[in-house]
């Protein structure tokens, strides 16, 4: 008997189709252990992700732009993504894939130029936010709560 995935969806933006499988199940996927027994696969792209549950499986399956990073870069390419701007774009399938903690360590080590002292950081992060939208590169404004002295 032929192994099946457990959830298979499309969604109605990109067209893929995200499948949902027992990592134990899935051909040519990892040992994932009992932590991560659960697997997202887009099946144009072969891309895979882990997850803990099979709710969280579930979600990330109706949410091909964050399971798959080559669905999430054409999207992009396309001025599809409601996150497009050219710095995105720059990232292509890393932006992605990446975690929003990666990208903050990232940037608070670049603005601080890699030093210790981090009292400066939050200041030059909403300076080039601001920057950043005055420019049109992104649309998203900082909230006024963020008003640096």
């Amino acid at each position: 008997m032929a192994l099946e995935a457990v959830i298979s969806c499309r969604n109605r933006e990109t067209g893929a189709v995200i499948e949902v499988w027992r990592a134990e199940d899935l051909p040519g996927s990892q040992d994932t252990g009992e932590s991560k027994p659960w697997v997202t696969r887009c099946v144009e792209h072969g891309e895979m992700r882990l997850h803990s549950t099979r709710g969280q499986a579930s979600v990330a399956a109706r949410r091909p732009l964050l399971s798959c990073g080559e669905c999430f870069w054409e999207q992009l390419a396309e001025g599809k993504s409601p996150v497009a701007n050219e710095y995105a774009a720059a990232l292509r399938g890393l932006y992605a894939t990446t975690p929003k903690a990666v990208f903050a360590a990232v940037a608070v080590s670049v603005l601080t130029g890699c030093r210790d002292d981090l009292g400066e950081a939050r200041e030059l992060m909403v300076k080039e936010w601001r920057l950043l939208h005055g420019l049109g590169i992104i649309p998203q404004a900082p909230p006024p709560k963020l008003a640096t002295p």
